[in-house]
């Protein structure tokens, strides 16, 4: 897990990005550089088993809705 950021003057975690590797704090308006690295490989996180069921639910709620629209077609 990467440390969180501080501004070397007053320590505070709020600041913005200038160019490159160059940031200035939000606070006191000093500049100090976060050297890059490297991104490591996104981590695929599996669905959440609320989301794969609401999904089902939709799924599901559309079907009856198709199934109902042509019943009513051949009643009429």
């Amino acid at each position: 897990m990467p440390r969180p950021i501080h501004c070397p003057q007053c320590h505070s975690p709020s600041y913005r990005h200038i160019h490159g590797d160059q940031h200035q704090c939000n606070h006191c308006g000093s500049t100090f550089i976060i050297p890059h690295t490297p991104a490591s490989a996104p981590i695929s996180t599996p669905e959440p088993p609320r989301a794969k069921l609401k999904s089902l639910l939709i799924l599901l709620a559309l079907l009856l809705a198709a199934a109902w629209l042509l019943e009513m077609m051949w009643a009429a």
